[in-house]
């Protein structure tokens, strides 16, 4: 069994590497090919498993508490078969290392065994965030937010929303003056209003508990308050909203999972039959209030003939993603974790577990007025040579390239000229090391992909220049 990367590279020395981006977001779904020899009897089945609980692959696969298992059958005419493998993120920082298992058995009742290496890169970083998201429970007549664990669950969920957010530059919101709808605790329909106890500069969310016939949670942005204003001048953004919880339960009544371990991420799928994972609708409905709702002037002026129009959403999609009545991007899936888009949380290819934040949430938060930090899922490819790289003829030569950016690993190829006799380029780091053994000027050019299949190459060129000793 010979297992590639997405370029045809044979990954048993190099093993598989994972991504973690920075910040509690859906991580990179890696496409790998397993490919059997002639020599194995077909038909074929290949049972595959790694020995990490936040490890995926793409469906059919199984996931849960010992890692993750998907079956890859291989018909008498095939020996090749793709699948993908990602990580779940964490908050606790520091690369990892797992394996990757293949159980082989052949049609003939023969069987093998194959390992590789798995490694994460984990790209947290300990710098927290400013406080944007200021959280109110004063108005929960329920009684649900005096577990110490909803309000821990609600808190994280908001969190992993401000945690993308730079310095916003909005002006203070003086007390008395944002005013805000809520909710009777068993209705949708009737409420009153309330005014902003305190000044705050940000946006100040509201956390109900709330027990309707309809079973369900919901969030809104606040059409009855006033706009966010930076450098003077009113944005499509709104200041306040709020956030319901539905006490019994999401949509069943069967109570919540509450699920505070990223580890225990396989929990609950949200499904009709059981709990439904509190981080997951709570996470959805904060994205609501925040960003996903019409009565924020900026993102009802994205929403033209039931599509989103952003120059950089339909750059990253390859379309304008559709969306519904209820705000959702209900066809969307991120094209490079493979998860289901907001709205679409129970699409994509990767299991349907706890929902995650996507790049596409980056991207629409950027879209609608948000300043977004610089994290690691925004960061662009990027190669840099030296303009000369000199070395004798008979000594050993090393040149480092730098690259940086994009989604590990790299692919980096010469594209323009050749390199001497006796210098090798490291096609995975870009260096160009050896003892060449002929004088001479040399004019190349190289070229580095990611992973990424959709995001051109990028390119650098030096002159390598190699004296006689």
């Amino acid at each position: 069994m010979v297992l590639r990367d997405r370029w045809g590279r044979d990954l048993r020395t190099a093993g598989v590497t994972l991504v973690d981006w920075e910040g509690h977001i859906a991580n990179p779904a890696v496409e790998l090919l397993l490919d059997l020899g002639e020599r194995v009897n077909l038909p074929a089945r290949v049972v595959l498993t790694a020995n990490g609980c936040r490890l995926m692959f793409n469906l059919f696969s199984e996931v849960g508490p010992s890692g993750p298992t998907r079956v890859l059958l291989y018909e008498s005419h095939e020996r090749s078969a793709r699948f993908r493998m990602a990580v779940v993120p964490d908050r606790a920082g520091g690369d990892e290392d797992y394996t990757l298992t293949a159980r082989l058995t052949t049609g003939v009742g023969e069987e093998r065994t194959a390992q590789w290496r798995v490694r994460v890169l984990d790209q947290d970083r300990p710098e927290p965030p400013a406080a944007f998201v200021h959280v109110d429970y004063s108005q929960d007549e329920t009684g649900f937010f005096r577990d110490a664990r909803a309000r821990r669950i609600f808190e994280q969920a908001v969190g992993d929303w401000t945690y993308f957010l730079a310095d916003q530059g909005f002006e203070p919101v003086e007390a008395g003056r944002e005013t805000a709808f809520i909710n009777e605790p068993t209705t949708f329909e009737r409420g009153h209003t309330v005014q902003n106890a305190s000044a705050y500069t940000g946006y100040l969310l509201y956390a109900q508990g709330i027990q309707v016939p309809e079973r369900r949670s919901g969030g809104r942005a606040s059409d009855t308050g006033g706009l966010q204003r930076r450098d003077g001048r009113a944005l499509g953004l709104r200041r306040s909203g709020t956030v319901l919880s539905e006490i019994t339960g999401n949509w069943n009544g069967l109570g919540w999972s509450m699920e505070e371990d990223d580890d225990r991420w396989w929990v609950s799928s949200c499904s009709a039959g059981e709990p439904h994972d509190y981080y997951s609708v709570v996470r959805h409905e904060i994205g609501h209030t925040l960003l996903y709702h019409r009565v924020h002037p900026a993102f009802a002026r994205l929403m033209r003939n039931g599509r989103i129009h952003a120059d950089a959403v339909r750059a990253y999609l390859g379309q304008e993603p559709r969306v519904n009545a209820s705000e959702h991007l209900f066809e969307t899936v991120d094209p490079i974790s493979r998860v289901g888009a907001f709205g679409n949380e129970y699409g994509g290819d990767m299991p349907r577990k706890r929902w995650l934040l996507t790049k596409v949430d980056l991207l629409m938060l950027q879209a609608v007025g948000y300043r977004l930090r610089p994290t690691t899922s925004l960061a662009p490819l990027e190669i840099e040579a030296p303009r000369i790289c000199r070395g004798s003829v008979g000594e050993r030569l090393s040149c480092p390239i730098k690259i940086a950016g994009g989604i590990p690993p790299y692919r980096v190829r010469v594209s323009r000229g050749a390199l001497p006799e006796g210098v090798e380029l490291n096609d995975r780091t870009g260096e160009l090391t050896g003892i060449p053994s002929r004088e001479g000027r040399y004019a190349i050019g190289l070229e580095v992909e990611d992973g990424d299949p959709r995001r051109p190459a990028r390119r650098a060129a030096l002159r390598l220049i190699i004296d006689r000793p």
